[in-house]
């Protein structure tokens, strides 16, 4: 890749007339030794970004919380059964089947829109890692490996993580 870079660029400079035929080869080379330099730096940098952006989150664990609007209104569906279920309980004979069915028929439907989801108990753990981690200076390898579950690489350059619980910060 950067023999191709250094290729490219030593061509545009002889094509504007910058450097002679004679100078290709030698800017060439000098483009290549720059570029090549550069490397190592770039690479520190890839991952220096997102190991410091993990040192922020165990300094204030509570961005690990995901940000969720409470919906406390219940469906239609679980309106009608429980209106179903006050009407069988004001029966004087009830059918113990039937209502046994109805209640956990209505049961499902509120734990559809139930504010629980899988990753909060991820959360909890991942707020206990980092409060854990609260005073480090170094990053730990452990805790990178427990709570990352992927490093994004933006086009405009900028390094996103994204937790265990699907958080991205």
């Amino acid at each position: 890749m950067i023999r191709f870079i250094s290729r490219a660029v030593a061509e545009w400079l002889l094509k504007h007339g910058a450097i002679s035929v004679n100078e290709k080869e030698l800017y060439e080379y000098g483009i290549y030794s720059f570029l090549f330099t550069l490397t190592p730096l770039f690479l520190v940098l890839m991952v220096s970004i997102p190991l410091n952006k993990l040192l922020a989150i165990c300094r204030a664990p509570q961005s690990v919380e995901q940000i969720s609007i409470p919906c406390n209104s219940l469906s239609i569906q679980a309106a009608r059964l429980t209106n179903e279920i006050n009407q069988m309980m004001n029966q004087r004979e009830v059918d113990p089947n039937k209502l046994l069915s109805s209640i956990l028929e209505c049961a499902a439907e509120k734990y559809k829109i139930c504010n629980i989801k899988k990753a909060d108990h991820i959360t909890i753990k991942l707020k206990t890692l980092f409060q854990e981690h609260n005073n480090d200076e170094k990053l730990d390898r452990d805790l990178f490996e427990q709570t990352v579950k992927q490093v994004i690489l933006q086009r405009d350059g900028s390094v996103q993580l994204r937790l265990l619980n699907e958080k991205i910060v």
